[in-house]
C-alpha cells in the first residue's frame, strides 16, 4: 500500500508511505502521518505555496531568486516583494512575543522579546559570559557590549581604565 486512512471513535488518520525496497513489496516506511487527535508528522521537507520545497518548511508567496544559507533553511519564508513573519501576543502585563535561540545544553540562551505593556523591545543574552556584538562590512565586528556591560567600538576588550563607555580607533 501508498496510504492508508482509518477512522473510530475519536481516532483518526492518514499515512502516506514510501517503498523502502526494490524487490520487497511489503517494505515500506511511514513519510506522512497526519491524526486528527494528536501529533502529526512529515519526514521530509513541507512548502506551502510551492512543490520543491528548500528547507524543513518553505513558505512561498513569490520568487526571491535566492537560495537560503544552509545555517537557516529550516524556516524560509519566501516573496518576491515584501515578505516577513509576525509573533503576536497579548497587551496585558507579562504577556511577551519573543524568539528564544538556544543549545542543547541552554535552553533560553539568547533572545529578542517585545513586552507590549511598556513598548520595550529586549535583545539579551541569558548566560553570564554572554556578550552583544554587533557587526556591518561582512560580518567584521563594529560594537559589542561584553559580560561586565562595558560598551566596545572598534575593540573587543575593555582597556581597564574603569570607563563603562570607550572608543577605541584601531583604525590609525
Amino acid at each position: 500500500p501508498i496510504a492508508s486512512l482509518y477512522g473510530a471513535g475519536s481516532e483518526a488518520w492518514l499515512e502516506l508511505y514510501e517503498p523502502t525496497s526494490p524487490t520487497d513489496s511489503q517494505a515500506y516506511a511511514t513519510r506522512i502521518r497526519l491524526r486528527a487527535n494528536s501529533h502529526s508528522y512529515f519526514i521530509n521537507n513541507l512548502g506551502i505555496g510551492t512543490t520543491t520545497p528548500e528547507g524543513k518548511l518553505h513558505i512561498y508567496s513569490g520568487d526571491s531568486s535566492t537560495t537560503p544559507d544552509t545555517d537557516g533553511d529550516e524556516l524560509v519564508v519566501e516573496n518576491s516583494s515584501r515578505s516577513g513573519i509576525s509573533i503576536l501576543s497579548g497587551t496585558g502585563s507579562g504577556s511577551v512575543g519573543s524568539l528564544i535561540f538556544g543549545s542543547s545544553d541552554d535552553a533560553n540562551g539568547a533572545g529578542i522579546t517585545w513586552t507590549n505593556y511598556n513598548n520595550t523591545l529586549h535583545v539579551k543574552t541569558q548566560n553570564t559570559a554572554g556578550i552583544l556584538r554587533f557587526a556591518s562590512n561582512n560580518n567584521v565586528e563594529a560594537m559589542r557590549i561584553d559580560s561586565s556591560q562595558n560598551v566596545l567600538i572598534g575593540g573587543t576588550s575593555a582597556s581597564g581604565h574603569g570607563f563603562n563607555f570607550e572608543v577605541l580607533n584601531d583604525h590609525a
